[in-house]
């Protein structure tokens, strides 16, 4: 046993060496690791495109960008071909109102003749004739209604004629904004960026976004003024007239409203899970206007009538709505976030 005891520590002693080369010999052997600069090539490098990597940067970037130029230009182009005509249309009809507010020269002539015709005696007419003095021509006054149709039709004119002037301004923009001179990609991808941010901070896509609003004010304001100027020519032509220019009003005033009350629709408790309305397609700039100036409104009353806060108004519980918070009980709040979104798209979502 003594023997066995004594040994071990020798053992142990004469392996202990031996483990200690081999590991040395293992670092050794190991590369040692180098530290790298900056101008050392990769380890790995990547594969190399073919190209300019900034060329392929920049290509699919100006494709995007060409495509939003081309659809503002032919919206404007069509806009301008629309606004020239129209113009031309609410000219010729301003021309016969105009006369509405001036005193025809023709009337004078036959008060005069009327009051030589049915002078007194020839005494009165030898005094006219030789300058005397006549009872005096009752002065023109302008009606109401001349007055409000020339307005309208006025209106419309300045508005088509400026929707040509912003559009022709526009395009001059755009063709600034795609001309490039002869640069690298790399300063070409800088300076469509930097272009790109320029007309966002800039409202450009909202000036071309305001051009048929535009121009659908002026559209309203000749049909108003149509209705006006119809309706001394009798009910036979103005009822006729009326009825369908109120029908094009009404499907203007539908498109522009229903887009917005599409949110009224999803949270109210009238769908179910299984029938959730589909997002209205209705979207233009004049329901995004429409939206904007509801959910300011919707906003104030938020504070004026507290009452829309309520913890358990019936009609407009939703809490069956899984996807909805279940510590609220009332939809106005949800309705004003959503009608708050910039964006079509996120309205949506």
């Amino acid at each position: 046993m003594d023997t066995a005891a004594g040994t071990r520590p020798l053992v142990e002693e004469t392996q202990s060496p031996n483990t200690t080369e081999l590991l040395n010999q293992d670092e050794a052997a190991k590369p040692k690791r180098k530290i790298s600069n900056l101008d050392d090539p990769y380890d790995h490098p990547l594969p190399k495109p073919d190209g300019d990597p900034w060329a392929i940067i920049l290509k699919p970037e100006m494709e995007t960008d060409k495509i939003q130029c081309d659809a503002w230009k032919d919206e404007v182009q069509t806009l301008l071909i629309f606004a020239g005509l129209f113009s031309a249309v609410v000219t010729a009809f301003i021309i016969e109102s105009y006369k509405l507010l001036q005193p025809d020269p023709n009337d004078t002539i036959i008060n005069l003749l009327t009051q030589i015709a049915n002078g007194p005696n020839a005494t009165a007419t030898t005094s006219l004739a030789a300058g005397g003095s006549m009872s005096p021509v009752s002065p023109f006054t302008q009606k109401s209604s001349s007055v409000r149709i020339n307005v309208f039709w006025f209106i419309s004119l300045i508005l088509s004629l400026a929707t040509v002037l912003v559009g022709t301004i526009a395009l001059q923009w755009l063709r600034e904004h795609q001309a490039y001179p002869a640069s690298s990609p790399k300063q070409s991808l800088a300076m469509l960026h930097m272009r790109t941010e320029s007309l966002k901070a800039w409202y450009v896509p909202q000036i071309f976004a305001t051009l048929p609003l535009l121009l659908q004010g002026a559209l309203v304001l000749f049909l108003a003024g149509l209705i006006d100027f119809s309706l001394p020519l009798g009910q036979k032509l103005s009822i006729p007239i009326a009825c369908i220019i109120g029908f094009i009003l009404l499907f203007l005033a539908a498109t522009t409203i229903l887009p917005a009350f599409q949110s009224i629709l999803l949270l109210s408790s009238r769908f179910s899970r299984d029938k959730v309305p589909s997002p209205c397609a209705y979207k233009s700039p004049q329901s995004q206007v429409f939206r904007t100036f509801t959910g300011f409104v919707l906003r104030t009353l938020s504070f004026i009538w507290p009452i829309l806060y309520c913890s358990d108004p019936s009609w407009v519980r939703y809490s069956h709505y899984d996807c909805l918070p279940s510590n609220q009980h009332h939809i106005f709040p949800h309705i004003y976030l959503i009608w708050a979104q910039k964006l079509w798209a996120t309205f949506d979502l």
